[in-house]
C-alpha cells in the first residue's frame, strides 16, 4: 500500500476507533459541567420577598431560586426545602415581608462550566446538597442538580465518590488507589477511550489528594488561620494523570502581616509536611524535584507569589522556566479559589512581556527527538535495563503536551488540559482543523499505548512506568503508533515554524 494511501487509512482507523470508544455505555467523566448544565436560571435579588420567591419558583416549575448580590455574583441559594424548613413550618415567619437572603443557604457551592460532571457529584455528595449554580466570571450561567445527574450516571463514580468522602485513615484512601489498575485494566478491555480513563483516574487522584489533606488539617486539630488555596500541577493538574504520578502541589496563603508570619507559616509548613507524608502513605511518592507545599517555594502569601513569578521571568535560567511550566500546568484544589485564578490571570497577562521566556519553553521541548528512523522503524534503547524499549511520555507524548502549552501561552490562552488547549488553537486559527485532528489523534494513541503499558506492568508485577516494548504489540498497533509519532513530529514543526517566525 502507497505511503499515502496507508496514512489516509490509519487516520480512518484512528477515527474509528475513537468514535467506538465514545460510544460506550459508560459515565462521562471527560464530560464537562457545561455540556449538562440547565440554562438559564432563575435568579433573584436578596430583597425580593420569600413569597415572590415561591410564586416565581412554582410557576417555572423549578427547585431553586440563585440569590445573587447587586453585582450579579451568586450570594445564596433558596431551595424547596428552604421554603419548607425555614417558611412553611414556622408560624412565625411572614413570606411577604421576609427578604429571600433571611432564609437562603449561604454562601452557595458553586461549580465552573469547564470542571468535569465528576467533580459536581462530588461536591453534591461532600456537602450533602441538591442543587449547584455554575458560575463562569462571578456570574450564574447554569445549574446542575443531584435529580438531573442521578438520570445519567452510573453506580461507579457514585461509590468511589462515598469510599472517598468515607475513608478515615490513609489506609482507606490507599484501598482506592490500589483499585485503579485493575478499574484501568476493565475499561481498556471493554473498548473505551483511553482518554476518558485517564480522565477517570485524574478525577479520582485530585478527590484522594483533597482528602488526605482535609484529613492532615484534622491532625493539626485547628482550622488554617488564614484563607488559602491548594493546587495541583503537572499530570495531577492538566487532568493527565495515570497509574502512577507522584506529588506536585503548592500553596497560595492569603496575605497576612510579617508580624505573625512564624504563626501563620508555621502552621502550614507543619501542615504541609503532614499532608506529603499521607500522600506517601496512600502510595504517592514524594516528588523528585521538591514540587512540594512543604517546599517554601511552593508555599507562600499571594503578593509574594507575584513576586515570585516575576524574578522567574527575569532569571530564566533552565530551573526557573521549569517551574513557569509547572505555573501554568496547576489547577486549583481546595481553599479559596478566587487566589489561585487571580494569580493564573496575573501570570498569563505578565509572560506576554517575555516572548524570550516562551522560545526558551520552547527551546526545551525541541531537544526532543521522536523514535522513528529514516524507515519508520522504531528507535529504541540499545543496551541496559529498557534494552529494546521505548519511553511513551519522554518519545512522544510530552512533546504534545508542551508543544500545546507554549502556543498557548505564546497566544495568551489559558487552558490547560492538552485536549482543551489544542481546541482553543484551532479555534483561534493558530493550528489548522486538520493539524488539530492530527495532534488530538496523536494524544489520544500515545494516552492509550502509555495506559496499557501501565496496565501490563502492573498485571506482570512490575513497576509501573511509561516504557513499552514495541516489538510486544501487534502490527496494526505498532502502524497506530507510528502513525502517531508522526504526528508528533508534524507538530514539532508546526511548533518550529511559528517560534521561528514569529518570536525574534
Amino acid at each position: 500500500m502507497p505511503e499515502e494511501n496507508k496514512d489516509l487509512w490509519l487516520s480512518e482507523a484512528v477515527k474509528k476507533r475513537l468514535e467506538a470508544a465514545g460510544k460506550a455505555n459508560i459515565f462521562p467523566y471527560h464530560a464537562q459541567v457545561q455540556e449538562i448544565m440547565v440554562s438559564p436560571v432563575f435568579t433573584c435579588p436578596s430583597q425580593l420577598s420569600v413569597r415572590q420567591v415561591a410564586k416565581e419558583m412554582a410557576r417555572r416549575q423549578i427547585s431553586s431560586a440563585v440569590v445573587v448580590d447587586e453585582r450579579e455574583r451568586p450570594a445564596g441559594i433558596i431551595t424547596e426545602r428552604d421554603l419548607l424548613t425555614k417558611v412553611v413550618s414556622r408560624e412565625t415567619v411572614d413570606p411577604d415581608r421576609t427578604p429571600a437572603a433571611a432564609i437562603m443557604s449561604a454562601p452557595a457551592i458553586t461549580i465552573s462550566p469547564k470542571d468535569k460532571v465528576y467533580r459536581a457529584l462530588s461536591l453534591l455528595s461532600r456537602y450533602g446538597i441538591k442543587h449547584l449554580p455554575v458560575v463562569e466570571d462571578g456570574r450564574v450561567v447554569g445549574i446542575v442538580t443531584l435529580r438531573h445527574l442521578l438520570r445519567m450516571t452510573h453506580q461507579e463514580p457514585l461509590l468511589i465518590i462515598g469510599r472517598i468522602e468515607l475513608a478515615q485513615s490513609p489506609r482507606d484512601l490507599a484501598e482506592v488507589k490500589a483499585d485503579l489498575p485493575a478499574m484501568a485494566a476493565n475499561r481498556l478491555s471493554a473498548g473505551i477511550s483511553a482518554v476518558d480513563t485517564m480522565t477517570m483516574l485524574s478525577l479520582i487522584h485530585q478527590d484522594i489528594h483533597r482528602r488526605a489533606f482535609e484529613m492532615a488539617v484534622e491532625q493539626m486539630g485547628e482550622e488554617p488561620p488564614v484563607p488559602f488555596c491548594l493546587f495541583v500541577t503537572g499530570s495531577h493538574g492538566r487532568g493527565e494523570a495515570l497509574l502512577a504520578p507522584d506529588q506536585d502541589h503548592g500553596l497560595i496563603i492569603a496575605d497576612y502581616p510579617d508580624s505573625r508570619f512564624n504563626e501563620i507559616d508555621g502552621y502550614f509548613r507543619e501542615l504541609a509536611v503532614k499532608f506529603g507524608q499521607i500522600l506517601e502513605e496512600i502510595g504517592y511518592p514524594r516528588c523528585s524535584g521538591y514540587i512540594m507545599s512543604e517546599n517554601p517555594l511552593w508555599r507562600k502569601r499571594y503578593s509574594e507569589w507575584l513576586k515570585q513569578f516575576v524574578i522567574w521571568l527575569e532569571l530564566s535560567s533552565y530551573h526557573t522556566v521549569r517551574y513557569l511550566t509547572l505555573v501554568f500546568d496547576a489547577s486549583p484544589l481546595l481553599g479559596d479559589f478566587s487566589l489561585f485564578y487571580n494569580l493564573k490571570q496575573f501570570m498569563l497577562k505578565e509572560i506576554q512581556g517575555y516572548h524570550n521566556v516562551i522560545r526558551q519553553m520552547f527551546e526545551e521541548e525541541a531537544g526532543h527527538k521522536v523514535p522513528l528512523g529514516m524507515f519508520k522503524n522504531f528507535i529504541v534503547e540499545k543496551d541496559g535495563p529498557h534494552k529494546g524499549q521505548l519511553h511513551l511520555k519522554r518519545s512522544g507524548l510530552i512533546f504534545v503536551v508542551e508543544a500545546a502549552r507554549v502556543l498557548c501561552l505564546k497566544e495568551g490562552i489559558g487552558e490547560v488540559g492538552t485536549l482543551e488547549r489544542i481546541e482553543a488553537l484551532k479555534e483561534k486559527h493558530v493550528l489548522s482543523a486538520q493539524d488539530a485532528e492530527y495532534a488530538e489523534h496523536a494524544f489520544h494513541l500515545l494516552v492509550h499505548y502509555a495506559l496499557d503499558a501501565q496496565v501490563r506492568h502492573w498485571q506482570r508485577g512490575e513497576p509501573i512506568s511509561y516504557w513499552i516494548n514495541p516489538k510486544e504489540l501487534s502490527a496494526h498497533d505498532q502502524d497506530m503508533l507510528r502513525y502517531a509519532f508522526q504526528a508528533v513530529k508534524r507538530l514539532k514543526d508546526l511548533v518550529e515554524a511559528a517560534f521561528g517566525h514569529v518570536i525574534l
